[in-house]
């Protein structure tokens, strides 16, 4: 098996490129290491860690907006914090969609 089959799901589908954010990225041709699946989020391993993801998401923005307040009055450095804060911007659209908001 090679580095590129070993990326691949059972149907051919390499994982990372399924997600819907940058899913035209990919390609259309299930013989290329970069093949996206039929549809963004179709392959079940996918579908399998957005269902965790939102499960767990309300618990992870409080634990990354801690962190960020913390490296930001302990001296941990405005550019941590910075990543932080915009990490925590990008996933409260998600929180929203979460089944326990």
């Amino acid at each position: 098996m090679s580095y590129g089959t070993a990326r691949c799901n059972a149907n051919g589908v390499v994982v990372n490129r399924n997600f819907d954010i940058e899913w035209e990225e990919g390609t259309d041709d299930p013989s290329s290491l970069m093949y996206r699946g039929p549809a963004s989020e179709s392959e079940p391993e996918m579908r399998l860690l957005l269902a965790w993801f939102l499960i767990h998401v309300s618990h992870m923005l409080s634990t990354l907006t801690l962190m960020a307040r913390r490296m930001r009055s302990g001296g941990m450095g405005q550019r941590r914090a910075l990543y932080f804060m915009n990490l925590i911007s990008l996933l409260t659209p998600m929180w929203q969609l979460s089944p326990q908001s």
